[in-house]
């Protein structure tokens, strides 16, 4: 079971649940019908980061068809973003090396959108486009973090901080249009 002395963000794919045991991500195996666990966790990559503000929040992501992306630079200042395979062996890195304080992998794996700053209040959220070899845009030009993809990769929804409170928005994940509050 995920243990009561965990304190991570837990994410589901492929039948396993993916968090963070110290700064190892793990992966559990577990049963959907019975919404149980039921192996013991394997360690499948060292030294992930967590996020400044949020260090309950482990800066990784998978996507539906197996991709896993994870920030490998705790306690190092500047990352990389980098493919691993199944056993945690880096295959090559995306995007250029930045302060990464949260990412999320869309459902095609085409697509990160990576929070970058030198702390949380001064952080916006970029995309970088994996098909164009790291290729990033800037997504957010104000306070922004959490980011998450909608089902469909249409939409990315965070939290921004406008007035002094953090809140929800989402924005069309192409980039046009402004952030809405949901």
């Amino acid at each position: 079971r995920v243990g009561p002395t965990e304190s991570s963000n837990v994410q589901f794919a492929q039948g396993q649940l993916l968090y963070l045991r110290g700064d190892a991500l793990v992966a559990q195996p577990f049963d959907e019908k019975r919404l149980a666990v039921t192996g013991d966790p394997v360690p499948i990559a060292a030294h992930v980061s967590r996020h400044g503000a949020s260090p309950g929040y482990g800066l990784f992501s998978a996507s539906a068809n197996g991709l896993l992306a994870y920030d490998a630079g705790a306690g190092r200042a500047g990352t990389q973003l980098t493919w691993v395979d199944r056993q945690g062996k880096p295959l090559e890195t995306v995007g250029d090396r930045a302060d990464y304080l949260g990412i999320a992998l869309s459902h095609d794996g085409e697509r990160v959108a990576a929070v970058v700053g030198s702390s949380p209040g001064t952080s916006n959220l970029y995309i970088v486009y994996l098909a164009k070899k790291g290729v990033t845009s800037q997504f957010t030009f104000e306070r922004a973090g959490f980011p998450a993809w909608s089902a469909d990769d249409s939409f990315i929804a965070f939290g921004g901080r406008r007035d002094g409170r953090l809140r929800p928005y989402r924005k069309p994940s192409n980039g046009a249009g402004t952030a809405e509050l949901i």
